[in-house]
């Protein structure tokens, strides 16, 4: 049986080359309305306004920085996900919410 590995935001290569880029950036933006209209304005604030685009993997997959203290990818996971599908991110389903220290 293999070993789980992490996939990790490469520190060169095409998926830092898209970090910051503006077109996840302003797709981001998008899904953060959509995720807003959803949800009760205390939620949103404390789970998806601290949410900040990375960049893209290897396989498309959008990661998102959560602050570190804050335990918030099992609890909105599947609605950014279905967010960023929504705004026409074809790999919206591979996006990972991760913290600046290890993948939650």
């Amino acid at each position: 049986m293999a070993a789980y590995e992490r996939p990790r935001l490469p520190a060169g290569g095409a998926a830092a080359r898209s970090a910051g880029a503006p077109a996840d950036v302003e797709l981001w933006w998008r899904s953060r309305e959509r995720l807003r209209a959803d949800m009760s304005p205390a939620n949103w604030n404390q789970l998806v306004e601290p949410l900040t685009p990375l960049g893209r993997d290897e396989q498309g997959g959008l990661w998102l920085r959560a602050p570190p203290e804050q335990g918030v990818a099992g609890r909105v996971a599947t609605v950014v996900k279905r967010a960023l599908i929504s705004e026409g991110d074809d790999a919206g389903s591979m996006a990972r919410i991760v913290s600046s220290e290890h993948r939650i």
